[in-house]
C-alpha cells in the first residue's frame, strides 16, 4: 500500500541576520538598525524580531539606542557622543530595548586601526513571543579610521624681573611654549 503522511505547515520563521561592516572615525558614535520583521511563533502577528547581543566588542563601547527630546514632545534625533542619556551594554545576552533594534557603538577614545578589523559584535534574533526560539548569529564588524585631533597647549606662568626703565626697549625675553598632540606622541 502507498505510504501516507500528514504535514502541518506553520507560517513562522525568524529572519536570518546578516553580517555587516561599518566604517567610522575615531572619537565618533555610530548607530545601526539591526531588527528585521518576522511572523511571531505564538500570536502569528508581524513584529520585529528581538535583537540579542551574543558577544560584546573587544574594544569600544556598545549602547542601547538613545534619542534626544525635541521641544514639541518628539524625539527627532539620536543622542550624541558623551550624552548623559546613553545606556551602556556591558553583558552578553542583552536584548535591545527598542523595536527597531537600534544599536549604538563608540570606539575607545583616540584609538583606531586602519589595517584590520577594529572590533566586532555578534548578535542574533529571538522570537518576540518565545525567547527560546532563536536564529543563527551574525557579526557586526567595525573599522575605525584615524581623525586628526587638535594639539592642546600647556599653561605656563613666567615671572620676569623688571629691568631698569632705560633698558626695557633693548631686552627680549623668549618664552618656550609647550603642548601635547595625541596623534604624535
Amino acid at each position: 500500500p502507498p505510504a501516507a503522511a500528514e504535514v502541518e505547515l506553520v507560517a513562522w520563521a525568524l529572519p536570518i541576520p546578516r553580517g555587516k561592516t561599518l566604517e567610522l572615525a575615531e572619537d565618533s558614535l555610530v548607530h545601526v538598525a539591526l531588527a528585521q520583521p518576522c511572523v511571531t511563533s505564538a500570536t502569528k502577528r508581524i513584529a520585529n524580531a528581538r535583537v540579542v547581543i551574543a558577544q560584546l566588542p573587544e574594544k569600544g563601547v556598545l549602547y542601547q539606542a538613545c534619542f534626544t527630546p525635541g521641544g514639541d514632545g518628539t524625539y527627532p534625533s539620536m543622542c550624541a557622543a558623551g550624552s548623559e542619556n546613553l545606556v551602556k551594554i556591558d553583558e552578553a545576552g542583552t536584548v535591545l530595548d527598542n523595536v527597531r533594534g537600534l544599536l549604538m557603538y563608540a570606539p575607545d577614545r583616540d584609538d583606531h586601526d586602519v589595517d584590520d578589523e577594529y572590533a566586532s559584535v555578534v548578535y542574533y534574533y529571538a522570537d518576540p513571543d518565545d525567547a527560546s526560539l532563536v536564529s543563527a548569529s551574525a557579526t557586526l564588524t567595525f573599522h575605525v579610521a584615524p581623525r586628526n585631533d587638535p594639539p592642546v597647549g600647556v599653561s605656563r606662568v613666567v615671572v620676569l624681573d623688571a629691568p631698569p626703565l632705560a633698558s626695557r626697549a633693548e631686552r627680549t625675553v623668549r618664552v618656550p611654549l609647550n603642548g601635547t598632540d595625541v596623534d604624535y606622541s
